[in-house]
């Protein structure tokens, strides 16, 4: 078995040598896991280098000190398995080289995603999770914070370049920004570079994406130490190295930062052979590695004392996963017909006969549960996290915060355990744009990232009630927002009701109009054998004084809350009422105009002269209007409806009239009778002044024309309820005007003027 590590960088790398050594002493002393069989080991120091990578992996398929290509010259034993590398561009250096012989290779850290492509390479495992699940930790940790503008630094080499991207595309895809994104190599000018872009940004959070090496690099950099009030989030792949930081300005920096890690597995007796190795004697381990130290007065300490590890124990997995997949293997062979040795086994063994033993291995750990690698071959996503913690003396501390785990998914965070440096005392806010508050909304910048916006007030009938919201929400119909267009109120419902002054008042009007119609139809009954009364056509003027009472009901149905009969009748009401009283005036003229025109024995009006003509005036010119409403109501019907756009806040409760054409053609017929009327009158005006019906029926409709003139520009003027009120003032001043102008001065005449409602008067002769 071959070891590749980083053995010059640090007393931390270092460990990973001795519990490689470590593990390995445990299984060879251990009877019931290999016996009869001794793991032998291969160590190999690569310096981060992938050509020594390269060059190690060689001289393993070689197995001398020097490379001999496609020989092998191993003396002693096989090679069954090569653990490492740690990080994952030397492990793809040496997985290119040794897969072709499908040589098992166990990584301790690598966590590049193109490893779990188990058909490139089928003979890759590690003990550390994908680098995916690491992703996803970040993510949830940057949206538990609200930090959506962030920065990416990543070193130059292949693995943390390709992860580093990948990372950038995750965070776009689940709406966090990225303000800049650097790749730096180990160059002196690039690094000053990159530590004032970090300095100079915007973004208070940024993620660190490279090793030791790299990051080393940037610490000893220029502008390093002016980096402030900056929140470093450090991938797995950046294990923080204390030792090799060596001033408390060097340090400072990365106060409150947060740090992944891997999952914490116990080893036991590892810590009492850190204790005892001095760090100077490391080169000596080895020869101490087959006897456990002893206390002063040489009795073996015990492996009682546990002590969590983090790579190291990966490490040390992934021995154990070596060994646990050998014992399967040598297992099932011992049970085969035909197995004479151990030894002779083991002079026909390949390495790539280990791979499916590998797959199914599985076994118990000194930690919670049973290690086995996935069917991708690595472990599931779980991670700590770590917030580091300066003082202002100069001393540094880790802190455990929180953890991640993919399987089940699992976040967790202490927010009051971090410490997140000067200058905060809270969680800090890295975003671009301040956030929207309630009442406002996202506005993107042309040009920009998504999360660089602008906060643009809700429209008209729209609030937010969070912040940042993409976009506003509609009010329902029935509610307006406030000021602050945070939240919707209940509009105030209005419509003309008889509790409203003016609603009170025109209802008031109508009753009484009407009241004074049916008081001068019983004034005309009464006296009705007066010569004034049956001068004017005694049937029509009741006919007359009726539709004018019920042109003034009418108006009733116009006030209230809109119901879907009164909106349905309330139109085609007036239209019909209407309609009569003005084909009562037209047969009024008319009758006039034909009794004067008929005086001659030889005229051809003398043959309508009589009652039957203004009957068939008064049927006929109401029946078109009878059509028109009802076709209106077939077509079309009015309906109940409410009006939101004429006042703000309110909800005017409205009769939808279905078709304004058919309204305005009522309008029009009404309009057309009146003409006529007015023509007809107009025409004949010249009568005995003692006869002034044809006057006063021009009169009535100079007035009633006014009036419906007027109404038109008033009415589209007008918003609401005092749309209707102006069509009830049409209707009552046009009838008004009628029952005044034509009515009034007969009235005069029958109860204060009674001589002057003679036969003699009237038709201006006397009896001499």
């Amino acid at each position: 078995m071959s070891f590749l590590y980083n053995y010059r960088a640090s007393w931390r790398f270092r460990r990973h040598l001795t519990a490689f050594l470590f593990a390995v002493n445990e299984i060879n002393k251990n009877p019931d896991l290999l016996p009869n069989i001794t793991l032998g080991f291969q160590i190999h120091d690569t310096c981060y280098s992938e050509s020594l990578s390269i060059e190690s992996a060689l001289r393993i398929l070689s197995g001398t000190r020097y490379m001999v290509p496609n020989y092998n010259c191993h003396k002693r034993g096989g090679l069954a398995a090569i653990v490492g590398h740690l990080l994952s561009s030397p492990s793809l250096s040496i997985s290119t080289i040794i897969s072709n012989y499908r040589i098992p290779q166990i990584s301790y850290g690598a966590m590049d995603p193109s490893f779990s492509d188990r058909e490139q390479f089928p003979s890759f495992f590690r003990t550390v999770p994908n680098q995916l699940s690491h992703h996803q930790a970040i993510i949830e940790l940057l949206k538990h914070f609200g930090w959506v503008w962030v920065g990416i630094v990543a070193s130059a080499d292949e693995s943390n370049a390709k992860s580093s991207s990948l990372l950038r595309e995750q965070l776009i895809s689940h709406g966090i920004c990225v303000e800049f994104h650097v790749i730096f190599p180990v160059d002196k000018g690039e690094t000053k570079r990159t530590n004032v872009l970090i300095k100079n940004s915007t973004a208070t959070v940024i993620i660190l994406y490279c090793n030791i090496g790299y990051f080393l690099q940037l610490m000893i950099g220029e502008h390093w130490e002016e980096i402030k009030g900056k929140v470093f989030v450090t991938s797995v792949t950046l294990t923080l190295i204390r030792e090799n930081v060596y001033n408390f300005k060097t340090l400072y920096p990365l106060n409150g930062s947060l740090l992944f890690v891997t999952r914490r597995g116990n080893i036991h007796g590892m810590k009492d052979l850190m204790d005892y190795v001095p760090r100077r004697a490391i080169r000596h381990i080895e020869g101490m590695l087959f006897s456990l130290p002893s206390d002063r007065k040489g009795n073996p300490l015990n492996k009682s004392n546990s002590e969590p590890f983090r790579l190291t124990y990966s490490v040390y997995t992934a021995v154990y996963a070596v060994a646990h997949a050998f014992h399967d293997m040598v297992s099932k062979a011992r049970k085969q017909p035909g197995f004479l040795s151990t030894g002779q086994w083991l002079r026909h063994f390949h390495p790539w006969q280990m791979i499916p033993h590998l797959n199914k291995v599985q076994f118990p750990t000194q930690s919670d549960g049973d290690f086995f690698f996935s069917d991708e071959g690595e472990m599931p996503g779980e991670f700590d996290i770590l917030n580091c913690i300066v003082s202002p003396d100069g001393k540094d501390r880790m802190v455990e915060v929180g953890s991640y785990r993919s399987h089940p998914a699992q976040f967790h965070i202490k927010d009051s355990a971090i410490g997140w440096g000067s200058p905060y005392t809270e969680a800090p806010r890295s975003v671009c744009s301040s956030s929207c508050l309630p009442g406002s909304r996202k506005a993107k910048r042309e040009g920009q990232p998504l999360c660089c916006y602008d906060c643009v007030p809700c429209e008209e009938g729209e609030v937010s009630n969070q912040t940042d919201m993409d976009y506003c929400m509609k009010c329902p119909k029935d509610q307006w927002p406030n000021k602050r267009r945070d939240r919707c109120l209940q509009r105030l419902v209005e419509f003309l009701s008889y509790q409203d002054p003016l609603g009170a008042g025109l209802g008031g009007a109508s009753i009484g109009l009407s009241a004074c119609a049916i008081t001068i139809l019983g004034v005309f009954i009464k006296f009705r054998a007066t010569p004034v009364v049956r001068a004017n056509n005694t049937n029509i003027s009741y006919t007359l004084l009726v539709s004018l009472c019920l042109s003034f009901l009418s108006c009733l149905l116009f006030i209230g809350q809109p119901k879907p009969l009164a909106c349905m009748v309330r139109q085609a009401a007036f239209g019909l009422a209407f309609s009569i009283a003005e084909s009562s005036i037209l047969a009024k003229a008319v009758t006039v105009a034909v009794a004067f025109r008929a005086t001659s024995p030889d005229s051809q009006l003398r043959r309508w002269v009589g009652p039957r003509l203004p009957i068939y005036i008064v049927i006929g010119c109401s029946v078109g209007q009878a059509a028109i409403c009802l076709a209106w109501m077939v077509l079309s019907p009015p309906f109940p409806d409410y009006d939101i756009q004429s006042e703000k806040g309110k909800m005017i409760l409205i009769c939808n009239e279905g078709s304004a054409v058919l309204l305005y053609v009522e309008i029009s017929y009404l309009g057309v009778l009146a003409l006529l009327s007015f023509t007809v009158a107009f025409l004949v005006r010249n009568l005995p002044d003692r006869f002034n019906e044809a006057k006063y029926i021009t009169f009535s409709m100079l007035v009633f024309l006014s009036v419906w003139v007027s109404f038109i520009p008033s009415y589209l003027s007008t918003k609401g309820k005092y749309m209707v009120a102006v069509e009830i003032f049409a209707i009552l001043g046009s009838s008004t005007g009628l029952l005044a102008c034509i009515f009034i001065p007969k009235m005069c005449l029958i109860l204060l003027k009674r001589g002057l409602s003679s036969k003699v008067h009237v038709t201006g002769m006397d009896n001499k």
